[in-house]
């Protein structure tokens, strides 16, 4: 899923159903009306948009950022938005619903991400999807990470997962 604002791939964003998609609240700019939003569901290549028949464009009707997203303080807490369809996607194949942990999941196992985001630190972005499959870590180590690092790590609201060969981690959004 390609979140484009003005044109421009943006962000990337998940399938909640086929009316909702959920991305991070940073990827929202306020002050840019919602028309200047449109998703691309079932993209792969970001450079052809040749239409093989999986690509599906929607407009945006709603956004909906956390209340308590809180921007360039420190931390990434609540950093969730909820966008809301004009017109709903067909699933299929190609454009399907994520799958979401359910409330008071336990650590461990693993979590599949994907999108165009850089391959390395300070890399360039691909122009077709990647996707990975990393193991989710204890919320201790995470903590101890981040909190190192500025960012504030909430064990109740997130998970965290781990880069095997970067210094690093992710954060996802935990429902409640």
């Amino acid at each position: 899923m390609a979140i484009y604002v003005k044109g421009r791939m943006e962000c990337g964003g998940s399938i909640l159903d086929e009316w909702f998609i959920v991305t991070a609240a940073h990827c929202i700019f306020p002050g840019i009306e919602y028309s200047a939003y449109s998703v691309y569901a079932g993209e792969h290549s970001l450079i052809s948009h040749t239409d093989d028949g999986t690509e599906q464009t929607r407009a945006v009707h709603n956004i909906f950022v956390h209340e308590e997203y809180n921007k360039g303080r420190g931390t990434l807490t609540n950093d969730i938005a909820i966008i809301q369809l004009k017109a709903r996607l067909e699933l299929n194949k190609e454009v399907a619903r994520i799958s979401l942990p359910t409330a008071g999941h336990v650590p461990g196992g693993m979590v599949q991400t994907s999108g165009w985001g850089r391959l390395t630190q300070g890399g360039s972005t691909p122009n077709v999807l990647y996707k990975v499959s990393l193991p989710i870590i204890e919320d201790a180590e995470c903590e101890g990470w981040y909190n190192a690092n500025t960012y504030k790590m909430d064990g109740q609201i997130m998970i965290c997962v781990s880069w095997l060969l970067l210094p690093q981690h992710c954060l996802i959004v935990r429902p409640t």
